[in-house]
């Protein structure tokens, strides 16, 4: 069965730009509204872009592509790709990267959560 789950990437404001902070899957957009809620009550400038996708139902964990365009130390969020393969998403980011040099790519495994808490957030922060 196949159900849409929403991909919530977080970009944030650092010294130098933008940087990829972390990615989500949610279950529903109430849930993309409470973790947007949380970001802004941080203090700090978070850029939060928010897609959807198809997935099958019995999955626990997909995997996120997130593209960015990189200029100056700035990224921009240019998009984001869901596989349900980790080897798919492998094979994906090999071919952007060789054909797209200016193109960074983050490959992350996301756990698809039911309702968005703060406990949920070391599952997803990008590291350093």
């Amino acid at each position: 069965m196949i159900k849409v789950v929403y991909i919530a990437t977080d970009l944030i404001k650092t010294d130098e730009g933008y940087c990829f902070n972390a990615v989500y899957a949610f279950k529903t957009m109430t849930s993309v509204s409470g973790y947007d809620k949380y970001l802004r009550s941080s203090g700090k400038d978070h850029l939060l872009s928010v897609t959807s996708a198809a997935v099958d139902i019995d999955l626990s964990t997909i995997n996120v592509v997130t593209e960015l365009k990189v200029a100056d130390g700035d990224v921009q969020y240019i998009a984001s790709h869901v596989f349900e393969h980790y080897d798919d998403a492998r094979d994906y980011v090999a071919n952007i990267d060789c054909a797209q040099s200016e193109i960074k790519t983050e490959h992350n495994a996301v756990k698809i959560s039911s309702r968005f808490s703060p406990e949920i957030l070391h599952d997803g922060w990008a590291e350093f």
